[in-house]
């Protein structure tokens, strides 16, 4: 458990959900404090200052998006608009010091972010002189605290000088958790021992939706099934880069197939139903399976093409960026995606994600499957580049957007 997951489950064990509503967001940046005090030199690259002059073009529509970049998403889309003519677009992304980085068009350390009131506003004022759009990922305010964490006050002052600002959500960050337990048969969140703060998730989505339903703005989501959640966004696909990931190996030629699981959240992935189902079948000699964790994103790509077989998620219902990169690749993808994604997708292409179905009830069965008929499977997993380029690539996601910008 890290500081601020440990810290969280302290904060709850002591004090009533009322005080939590207030106590809970304002522990987000105490980590680093305390880290920079512990390990000071992991800080000391940090640069001084306030914010530098915004790279943006001269587009008639100027976008800025971020803070998160999750999965690198934000730094996606920003490309996918910038390709276009009139466009400018970046991203802005307030680092970790820890954990998976991505490209990013401009990134700045967390703990200048929160901790240089001479940044949050020279940032601000950069941004309202030179953006006339925002994207916030998961209504994650983009200033720190600048305007004390209230992301409906920072909201109102990027539009006080005319900026047109719209949210858009990744998943956890809105889901109802709830919800998803009572629709989903695999869902993880009623085993506390795969999601043990499911309970800090759902508060936290929760008041992320009141604070979306309070401001009104356009609204975006990244997977296919959002809608269930947030039934006013528009879907805006996950961009990937199709080329990094293309490889000419077929799938399936050996006699026994690599499996590869590599989970970003085990918990929510289904990882123990996969460990437990491979494991068995990696000694019983039919497939060799590869469980991976902490593999470095740009080492990723090495892994998609060695793999004959990926084992995605099994019980959350839609599919992502690592789907997405092992459809590029040609891989045979096993996954849970549920019929209300799968027909987002369909409406939006006229054909379903070419992902062999697979849950935490059925993952034997779905690989025995592939095994007793790998032309059927290889048929499948030949159609997933030509599908990630024809949604994936980006120019789907500019599409999307493009209503925003044009306002």
């Amino acid at each position: 458990m890290g500081v601020r997951e440990g810290l969280s489950a302290a904060v709850q064990r002591l004090l009533p959900a009322s005080v939590l509503e207030v106590v809970e967001p304002r522990l987000s940046a105490l980590p680093d404090r305390v880290g920079a005090r512990l390990n000071p030199a992991k800080y000391a690259a940090m640069p001084p200052g306030p914010a530098e002059p915004l790279e943006l073009g001269d587009g008639a529509a100027r976008l800025v998006i971020g803070v998160l970049n999750v999965a690198g998403q934000a730094y996606q889309w920003a490309r996918a608009v910038d390709a276009h003519p009139d466009r400018s677009a970046l991203s802005l992304v307030i680092d970790s010091p820890e954990g998976f980085r991505f490209a990013a068009h401009r990134s700045v350390p967390r703990l200048r972010a929160y901790g240089s009131s001479d940044w949050q506003r020279a940032e601000f004022e950069a941004v309202a002189a030179q953006a006339t759009h925002v994207l916030i990922e998961s209504a994650h305010p983009l200033f720190g605290p600048l305007f004390r964490r209230d992301v409906v006050r920072e909201v109102r002052a990027l539009q006080q000088h005319g900026i047109r600002v719209a949210i858009v959500a990744h998943g956890s960050d809105v889901r109802d958790v709830r919800a998803h337990l009572a629709r989903e048969p695999h869902s993880p969140f009623g085993d506390a021992a795969l999601v043990p703060n499911a309970r800090a998730l759902d508060r936290a989505a929760a008041r992320t939706r009141r604070a979306i339903e309070v401001l009104g703005v356009p609204l975006f989501g990244s997977t296919p099934g959002l809608q269930l959640d947030l039934p006013a966004a528009t879907w805006m696909p996950v961009v990937i880069d199709p080329d990094a990931w293309a490889t000419d190996r077929e799938p399936l030629q050996q006699a026994v197939p690599i499996v590869v699981h590599a989970p970003s959240r085990a918990g929510l992935k289904g990882s123990e139903v996969a460990d437990a189902v491979l494991g068995r079948l990696h000694r019983e000699g039919f497939v060799e399976y590869r469980r991976l964790d902490g593999i470095a994103h740009g080492d990723m790509h090495d892994v998609y093409r060695g793999a004959d077989i990926v084992v995605d998620s099994l019980r959350m219902g839609g599919y992502g960026v690592a789907a997405c990169e092992a459809m590029a690749a040609g891989r045979v993808v096993l996954s849970y995606v549920n019929e209300r994604s799968r027909a987002v997708v369909e409406a939006e292409v006229g054909e379903q994600p070419p992902i062999w179905p697979a849950d935490a009830a059925s993952l034997e069965s779905a690989v025995r499957g592939v095994l007793a008929d790998r032309e059927a499977a290889r048929s499948l997993a030949a159609r997933g580049p030509a599908f990630v380029r024809r949604l994936h690539d980006g120019r789907a996601s500019a599409a999307a957007l493009e209503a925003f910008l044009a306002s």
